[in-house]
């Protein structure tokens, strides 16, 4: 409550403290900062003030780290820009090298460049400094990963890259623009031609050079998705695995081309899914059956929601093939003296025909398959949180009870004109 009542814009010098988390799948750590109580509210204060007004001026193609934007929307959006085009097309698979770590701050600053206070307060975050054991070192580039306000300041270092690729290959006649959809640090562009993705890649690495960062040639690739391009065809952005194909005569639409472009998790997702199931599996040997489904639901409900958005019916009744097979074996470590058709009985037919159920509790494993699939419809366009269209957003379930919008308080959708109307205050973001 001290804090609470004392908190105000007044500069701090207070260094974050350093951790190391392992990156999912790599022998490589993650450097996250870890700011004080005090530096997080006023990081929080800062972002309420900043993030109305620089909704308004993202690109439309930018998906990461935005209130009411979602993996989503960018899974759809970089479909669309394959599909439509015959042929398939060709795909710069990009990824920047420590985007978080290297960022120029007076690139930073200057860009922001916001009101006196706010611009001070970030300068001194960002000089504060960093505590890493009992070290204390004093960073040259990069906002700390994992303040509240770091993507924030991520997505305001990237903004123009969309813009500036597309001035600066300026194509003649009615040749398209290459698309560029973007997720915090990853971003995809597509064309046809494969001399424009070459000259896309480098109005890329002129832009982030202005700001201090750079591709990383490890994981930047320029790939097809019809035919072999530098590889197998296809390319995985965000968890899935685009690819197009070409469509019998007698299939085709009508209207339509002869191919189709296809989105399902790709290979190194289902692998790493499996992985984890397994894990659970081999830690629970000694737990009873509804401590095991306990542990394997919110698994298996949180990566099938997340990929129920593509073509992943085939992948979610492989993967309910062999988690079934991995069950059986942890049922047969259990009862080494009974036989397959008494272990079916006893942990699958009773009651519930294949359903992994435990008699006891009435606990039941959710299957892959239970998860329907379900079109995913994109944001539109440049349409944002804060523009006070609430019929759109009560429409794609945003409009929330609770008084919240993804983070923003219900009055500040609430225009000046229905405010006189219902005789509230008009909105003030700043308070």
């Amino acid at each position: 409550m001290k804090l609470a009542e004392s908190l105000d814009l007044t500069p701090t010098k207070a260094p974050v403290r350093r951790v190391w988390i392992p990156k999912p799948g790599k022998l490589e750590n993650r450097p996250l900062g870890i700011p004080t109580m005090r530096d997080r509210a006023q990081q929080m204060l800062v972002k309420l003030a900043l993030e109305p007004e620089w909704e308004t001026r993202f690109e439309k193609n930018s998906y990461g780290f935005r209130p009411g934007r979602n993996c989503a929307d960018a899974i759809v959006a970089t479909w669309n820009a394959i599909n439509k085009c015959a042929e398939g097309k060709y795909v710069l698979d990009a990824d920047i090298r420590g985007c978080f770590d290297n960022i120029s701050h007076g690139a930073l600053l200057q860009k922001l460049d916001s009101i006196r206070p706010i611009q001070q307060l970030i300068k001194r975050w960002l000089k504060a400094g960093i505590l890493d054991g009992f070290n204390l070192q004093y960073a040259t580039s990069g906002p700390p990963q994992g303040g509240v306000i770091s993507p924030l300041l991520a997505n305001i270092a990237l903004h123009g890259l969309e813009t500036h690729i597309t001035e600066k290959i300026a194509l003649t006649g009615n040749s398209p623009k290459p698309i560029l959809i973007r997720y915090a640090d990853d971003f995809v562009i597509t064309h046809k031609d494969r001399t424009v993705i070459d000259r896309c890649r480098m109005a890329a690495e002129e832009f982030l050079r202005g700001i201090g960062l750079e591709l990383n040639e490890t994981k930047t690739s320029v790939r097809h998705t019809l035919h072999d391009a530098d590889g197998k065809p296809g390319f995985d952005f965000l968890g899935f695995r685009f690819r197009s194909f070409r469509v019998s005569i007698h299939q085709k639409p009508k209207g339509r081309t002869n191919f189709k472009t296809l989105v399902a998790p790709s290979n190194d997702s289902i692998k790493k899914i499996y992985r984890r199931l397994c894990d659970i599996i081999d830690q629970s040997r000694a737990a009873a059956q509804s401590e095991l489904i306990v542990r394997l639901n919110p698994v298996i409900r949180g990566w099938a929601n997340y990929f129920r958005f593509g073509s992943s019916a085939q992948t979610f009744s492989k993967l309910d093939h062999l988690l079934y097979r991995k069950l059986q074996r942890w049922c047969h470590r259990r009862h080494t003296r009974k036989g397959k058709r008494w272990i079916v009985e006893r942990y699958w037919n009773n009651g519930h025909p294949w359903k992994f159920r435990d008699p006891d509790s009435g606990r039941t494993l959710i299957k892959f398959a239970d998860i329907h699939i379900k079109r995913h419809v994109k944001v539109r366009g440049n349409s944002h949180v804060y523009d006070r269209d609430r019929e759109y957003w009560k429409s794609r379930g945003r409009d929330r009870p609770s008084g919240t919008l993804s983070g923003v308080p219900a009055k500040c959708l609430i225009t000046p004109a229905e405010a006189n109307i219902r005789d509230e205050p008009a909105p003030d973001l700043w308070q």
